[in-house]
């Protein structure tokens, strides 16, 4: 092989790399715009609730990120979204993203009212008060056509629910099963207690 064909080869080489190099910054790209829209979405549908919002978007993202963060990358990604693109967006949700977003506020949702079951009436729903629950926690005003696919498998046959129920408990740690007997105590005692429980890290029950 000449010099002029090695030379030849290193160029188509160099080429071959910068393209597919543009197609993983084009991917990457695409992927941050999607992650943003979505993120917006479960903000809007979840009434601007701002924990549903920074829950979505932690699972984008390290796990290790504070929710602090997470709370200011929401707030710059509303704030620096032109309102007619915010309007679009939520009237006219498109991709499996809108989806993703329509699940996460009934999940985000469905998840407080569990832990306030857990927590405050100590108590385990089954699953068809979960199910029963989680189907009125769908978000308002979404498109017909989105709103059918969210409660498909919710209204569906008992083990359609079982698997989104055991979905919903590995997205969110939570065990099947009844919560843990103990000896009674005073109500208030009980509420603090779990409470305290719950934010140390303890798990909740479903």
């Amino acid at each position: 092989m000449t010099d002029a064909d090695s030379l030849r080869c290193l160029d188509e080489r160099i080429r071959a790399v910068s393209k597919a190099l543009k197609r993983k910054i084009c991917a990457a790209e695409a992927e941050s715009v999607a992650t943003q829209h979505a993120t917006l979405l479960t903000y809007i549908w979840s009434g601007y609730d701002m924990g549903a919002a920074a829950s979505f978007l932690r699972g984008k993202r390290s796990p290790e990120r504070t929710t602090e963060e997470l709370e200011d990358e929401v707030t710059a990604f509303f704030l620096t979204t032109p309102s007619q693109e915010l309007g679009t967006m939520s009237m006219e949700p498109s991709g499996p993203n809108a989806a993703h977003a329509a699940r996460r506020v009934v999940e985000w949702r469905l998840f407080l009212w569990l832990r306030e079951q857990n927590c405050k009436h100590g108590v385990a729903p089954s699953r068809l008060q979960l199910v029963r629950r989680a189907l009125l926690q769908v978000p308002e005003g979404l498109p017909a056509e989105l709103e059918e696919r969210v409660r498909r498998p919710l209204g569906g046959a008992a083990r359609a629910q079982r698997k989104w129920l055991r979905r919903f408990r590995r997205g969110w740690a939570a065990k099947l099963g009844q919560l843990p007997i103990a000896p009674p105590v005073p109500v208030h005692q009980l509420q603090e207690k779990a409470w305290a429980l719950f934010f140390g890290g303890e798990e909740i029950f479903a």
